[in-house]
């Protein structure tokens, strides 16, 4: 099942050492860092073999890579942190559930980002669906009253039978 991924190379154990370092200084290159796993996958050779000969270079590599992940995670939060705030200046509020479709980021990674703004959000929302439930309760019992204002000359045999009072 494994040897199915797509770009899998095998490892070797006689991997040249400057081919090692010739992938490694490459990925130094790359404008979008990769992972020393991701690198030594890539290119067929063992991560601890890379180690081994090249450890400072391999330290390297993961501080960069780091560093990307920590400025990507940065990124992801200002951008939910946005979106929310944009979302809580509103006028009618919506729930965290249609704000994770409409941004396209799961509630997870919403409440993992930005838990005060996610906890705004649904909190807000709360309150209109209460303050929407109590407003249309008080339409509906307005509307009943007047129709029993209205049905009140008649007396009420049946439901079938409405006969005038008289």
């Amino acid at each position: 099942m494994y040897l199915a991924k797509l770009n899998f190379v095998p490892k070797r154990s006689d991997f040249p050492i400057n081919e090692i370092e010739r992938h490694l200084r490459e990925a130094m290159s790359l404008e979008k860092p990769k992972s020393l796993n991701r690198i030594a996958e890539d290119a067929g050779f063992s991560t601890s073999t890379a180690n081994a000969h090249f450890p400072l270079l391999c330290k390297e590599i993961k501080s960069n890579f780091g560093l990307y992940k920590k400025q990507l995670r940065h990124q992801k939060q200002k951008e939910i942190e946005t979106l929310l705030n944009f979302c809580l200046d509103k006028e009618t509020p919506i729930s965290l559930a249609q704000f994770s479709i409409e941004s396209g980021f799961t509630l997870r990674t919403i409440r993992k980002y930005a838990p005060k703004l996610s906890k705004n959000v649904a909190n807000r929302f709360k309150e209109y669906n209460s303050y929407s439930k109590i407003e249309r309760i008080n339409s509906i019992s307005k509307e009943v009253e007047v129709i029993a204002m209205l049905i009140r000359p008649y007396k009420i045999r049946s439901t079938r039978n409405i006969f005038l009072s008289g």
